[in-house]
């Protein structure tokens, strides 16, 4: 199931242990770039260039292309409550 926004601690994306293969998670681990400038992806991401970043900011919820970082990468900004059933579709199964 997908839950939550990072806070301090260390935060990562994934399986959930209570449906293994059918839901992640975001569970603790932060990376350094995190730390830097508030984007983080999942920590099952790899080299292949086919991932998303994500921050919470001021409420909101923004997500970019991770392979666009050296130019100026277009952002899509979900409200809250957006967000919120962004997620409860994904975890439904209802995209």
């Amino acid at each position: 199931m997908l839950t939550g926004e990072p806070s301090a601690g260390k935060k990562h994306w994934k399986w959930s242990d209570t449906t293994p293969r059918t839901s992640i998670e975001l569970t603790e681990k932060i990376s350094s770039a995190l730390q830097r400038t508030g984007w983080f992806k999942s920590s099952y991401s790899n080299a292949g260039g086919s991932c998303i970043e994500a921050q919470f900011k001021s409420g909101a919820a923004l997500v970019r292309d991770s392979k666009d970082r050296r130019t100026i990468s277009p952002v899509i900004e979900f409200s809250g409550a957006a967000w919120s059933v962004f997620l409860h579709l994904l975890n439904s199964s209802n995209l």
